[in-house]
């Protein structure tokens, strides 16, 4: 039995599917290292929250209690 080549239609067909293939993989990596990029991000900002926050506390502990003031007293409305 003879075999057979593939005509130029079919190279070209398997041509584009590999490049297909290839573009999809292309941008399955890409979106990993997004998501991989925005994840690292959003820790960073959670970090420095909680540090912006402990920072706040410690403040407000070091701060000596405000005075209380008294009340006013309000006249009643003469009519």
């Amino acid at each position: 039995m003879q075999r057979s080549t593939p005509s130029k239609a079919d190279e070209k067909m398997a041509l584009e599917e590999r490049k297909a293939r290839q573009i999809i993989k292309d941008k399955e990596t890409a979106r990993i290292a997004r998501n991989a990029k925005v994840e690292k991000l959003k820790a960073l900002r959670i970090a420095k929250e909680a540090a912006d926050l402990a920072a706040k506390e410690a403040e407000a502990a070091a701060k000596p209690a405000p005075k209380k003031r008294k009340a006013a007293v309000k006249k009643k409305p003469t009519a």
